[in-house]
């Protein structure tokens, strides 16, 4: 952290120094301050969605989903947020969660429910690359655990089998269905009270020290 005449600076009044410093047009200065302020904060709300995936995915680090994230700033009547964004169109279900078909208690607030049993090929294809991911050697299939694994009587080497890994992804889906998902609301922890509190704060201090430095560069030059 910078200091100044002995006072330590913070993130956002270094921002607001380095605009304030390097560029000559205020209003450009003025801009590209609270462009990189918005930009931080952004970066930060991802960095906090993608670390609660994390933690409550069965996946863990491997979570496709952690790394889609996209996070971007607004303002409205209720204050400053962040706008969240995905390339995966399922985040809503996995932020707000899901009614399963036989079990409301996982989402009992979600606007979001399953209708039936029937397992789309996407969901199908989506568990079968949660089977890939984890590595996942068995699975419960018609009431057994079976080797999702077979194995070359003459190699000795070991294949997947296909068929089982479609059956037992076909069964995670159903069970997911019956089950429902509950909610992870990472969205709700990048996007808090207080969160939009330190953003309207680091906005204003940037800004002043945008505004002083160019002040005092301003003198210097007229001198």
């Amino acid at each position: 952290m910078l200091k100044l005449k002995g006072v330590a600076m913070s993130k956002a009044s270094e921002i607001g120094k380095k605009f304030g410093e390097s560029i000559e047009n205020f209003s450009t200065a003025s801009k590209n301050t609270i462009e990189s302020v918005l930009m931080t904060f952004a970066n930060d709300s991802i960095a906090i969605m993608k670390k609660r995936i994390q933690q409550k995915a069965r996946t863990k680090g491997a979570s496709t989903l952690a790394q889609s994230m996209i996070a971007e700033p607004f303002d409205n009547a209720d204050g400053i947020g962040v706008n969240v964004r995905s390339s995966s169109k399922y985040w809503r279900y996995v932020n707000d969660g899901v009614k399963g078909v036989k079990n409301k208690d996982k989402a009992p607030n979600s606007k979001f429910s399953f209708k039936n049993l029937y397992a789309p090929d996407s969901m199908v294809e989506s568990f079968k690359e949660y089977i890939a991911r984890t590595g996942k050697k068995t699975a419960m299939i018609g009431g057994k655990r079976k080797s999702l694994y077979k194995t070359n009587k003459q190699t000795k080497k070991k294949t997947a089998n296909s068929d089982l890994i479609e059956k037992a992804a076909k069964g995670l889906a159903v069970a997911t269905k019956i089950g429902g998902i509950a909610p992870m609301q990472f969205k709700e922890k990048a996007d808090t009270r207080t969160r939009r509190n330190k953003l309207k704060r680091d906005l204003a201090e940037a800004m002043g020290a945008s505004i002083k430095f160019n002040i005092i560069k301003s003198a210097k030059k007229d001198k």
